[in-house]
């Protein structure tokens, strides 16, 4: 884990469409950590939160901190969704 890995992650969030979506559609928190994973590597809740801070010093204009508070709150939320989404029933 890595405060590199989480900063990846935030850009990845911020520059690229395809990638929010995909994030967005995954079913579950398994599925979405097996996403993050994949597509960035591990970080932890405190190197997100260090990484969100740095990339919002970084930002120039106010539209673009307003838009990085956006985005870690949409994450937050889907952290959240996904892990109270039920759980398919054992077979």
């Amino acid at each position: 884990m890595s405060l590199a890995t989480a900063s990846l992650f935030l850009k990845k969030l911020h520059k690229e469409a395809t990638f929010r979506q995909l994030i967005s559609d995954a079913p579950g928190l398994p599925e979405l950590e097996q996403l993050v994973r994949t597509h960035c590597g591990l970080f932890s809740q405190e190197e997100f939160d260090d990484a969100f801070r740095h990339a919002l010093l970084e930002c120039q204009e106010e539209q673009d901190a307003y838009q990085l508070q956006s985005l870690r709150l949409w994450w937050e939320l889907l952290l959240r969704v996904c892990s109270t989404a039920p759980t398919a029933p054992p077979q």
